[in-house]
């Protein structure tokens, strides 16, 4: 069951190369080793952007790799291109590290997705105080960009500094919202997409009702 979705977040992530790499456009990485993590929107912003110049995933070689450890192995050779997302992706683009191929930009929504197994029908009565409450931590971060740049910066999570997060938090829509039929079909591309470059064993249909904010 869907629960709710991020506002679309199209500065999040990008395909990039080392700053010296001789890669100039995504058809040149038929081939090559791209960095990312598999399954998330990494794999679809990747299929979307490859699938634009007649390329498929099955041209690439997929390599399952953290952030910290994605940035690493792109600047040994390990890997020729990297599926990146804030913070790193800003921090390494500002330090010259990198350089961006392809942005996310209007190539996927990019959404964060909020769902639930609802195996016992106990979600159904509670969606919308669980969308009160994700809108609610939003609105906080919204409102207090200083404040969650600190806590994140504490965290260590990624070596990256306050004035990044700050950047970053300032930078993206922090809204939640219910679903809707409009995010269940582009749910439904996501999933299309997939299956047509073979990630799905088979093709997968949504079932969507935006009056109920869910789907199955």
């Amino acid at each position: 069951m869907y629960v709710a979705a991020s506002a679309p977040r199209p500065a999040n992530g990008g395909i990039v190369v080392a700053i010296d790499a001789p890669f100039r456009t995504i058809a040149d990485l038929r081939g090559a080793r791209i960095a990312l993590l598999d399954g998330s929107f990494h794999t679809y912003l990747l299929a979307k952007v490859i699938e634009g110049v007649g390329l498929s995933l099955r041209d690439v070689i997929r390599v399952e790799l953290s952030p910290g450890a994605s940035l690493q192995a792109l600047g040994s050779g390990a890997v020729e291109a990297w599926v990146a997302m804030a913070p790193l992706l800003d921090q390494s683009l500002a330090a010259g590290r990198t350089r961006l191929l392809a942005p996310c930009g209007a190539k996927i929504p990019n959404r964060s997705i909020f769902w639930s197994l609802d195996r016992r029908g106990l979600v159904a009565g509670m969606i919308d105080n669980i969308v009160s409450a994700l809108a609610e931590f939003g609105d906080e971060i919204a409102s207090a960009p200083d404040r969650a740049a600190d806590l994140l910066a504490e965290a260590d999570l990624a070596d990256v500094d306050r004035g990044t997060w700050r950047k970053i938090i300032c930078a993206r829509d922090w809204r939640i919202v219910p679903m809707t039929d409009a995010i269940i079909a582009e749910q439904q591309a996501e999933a299309d997409t997939l299956a047509r470059h073979g990630d799905l064993v088979r093709p997968i249909r949504l079932a969507g009702r935006s009056s109920s904010s869910s789907a199955a």
